[in-house]
């Protein structure tokens, strides 16, 4: 199992015919004047590449860290399922997630972690930076 391609963005969902819809693509920095400052929407998105014989339920954890590792939000763990799918070796699955009203108190570093079964699969940097006056 490996990721194709993940990223932050304003929004996403799951398109048709396999495809994801996302606005706002490559979300790396968030602009505030003032602490604290609360982001009303904020999305995850990640291409899961599998083969069917990794297909099965799965243990998503998700995070939202500052710098020194401290959970900004508490920590989304969840289960999904892999489908195996008849005649194709290579399969692959969204996973689109949304963070809603995040508050940051603090301006700095952040990272979103995403593993998959206890593994690591993706950290996305976000920066909270000072807006010029």
């Amino acid at each position: 199992m490996h990721i194709n391609f993940t990223f932050l963005c304003d929004a996403a969902s799951q398109g048709a015919n396999g495809k994801i819809d996302a606005l706002g693509i490559g979300v790396s920095r968030l602009f505030a004047s003032a602490l604290p400052v609360q982001h009303p929407m904020l999305f995850a998105v990640a291409e899961v590449a599998y083969n069917a014989m990794e297909a099965g339920p799965k243990a998503m954890a998700l995070r939202l860290i500052d710098a020194d590792g401290r959970d900004v939000i508490p920590p989304v763990n969840s289960e999904f399922f892999l489908a195996a799918i008849a005649d194709n070796p290579a399969c692959v699955a969204h996973l689109i997630l949304q963070f809603a009203m995040v508050q940051f108190t603090a301006f700095g570093d952040y990272a979103v972690e995403l593993a998959i079964d206890g593994r690591p699969i993706a950290s996305l940097p976000l920066a909270i930076v000072q807006a010029a006056t």
